[in-house]
């Protein structure tokens, strides 16, 4: 059995899976850095090299891999929930949690996560604001319908939400 954590950008999914798995004596995976690691380019410069849909085929190929494998926390991203195998193979080796945050919040932490800035690029051509409450409202709906459970992370420290997660276990 795997844990995987879905959510928003800057909702916690690293931070929290890292802690998460040092609890539990899992391995810890993200699946963004998987990517990174095995293309040798950032998020960022495979996007603008290759797109969207060349990012999500890369991320469907890593979740693959992590599913067939068991004992992990993985941190996914965002948008891996939006191709239906990829929640199916969570599903199938695992207990998914969403890890959700408040629109204002998101983008708070966005502005606050240099690496964010720096190796993610934008989903829409709009600014943060929008961006975030337009991708938010696109899909809040495929999170609710894939999560096993979600944790609220405003205004909660790290060590709080993996209590509250450890505690939903």
């Amino acid at each position: 059995m795997n844990l995987y954590l879905i959510g928003f950008r800057c909702t916690g999914k690293t931070t929290v899976g890292r802690l998460l798995a040092r609890r539990l004596g899992w391995r810890f995976v993200d699946t963004d850095e998987q990517i990174v690691q095995q293309k040798g380019r950032s998020v960022l410069q495979i996007v603008r090299q290759e797109g969207w849909s060349r990012f999500r085929d890369l991320e469907s190929e890593v979740v693959r891999q992590v599913t067939a494998t068991d004992r992990q926390v993985v941190a996914t991203g965002g948008g891996a929930v939006l191709r239906e195998q990829n929640t199916q193979r969570m599903r199938d080796s695992g207990i998914i949690v969403w890890l959700r945050a408040t629109p204002e919040t998101i983008r708070d932490r966005i502005l606050l996560d240099l690496g964010s800035i720096e190796q993610r690029p934008g989903l829409t051509v709009q600014g943060t604001h929008d961006e975030v409450e337009g991708v938010l409202t696109e899909r809040i709906p495929v999170y609710e319908s894939v999560t096993s459970f979600h944790v609220d992370t405003d205004d909660r420290t790290p060590e709080q939400v993996c209590e509250t997660i450890l505690d939903e276990l």
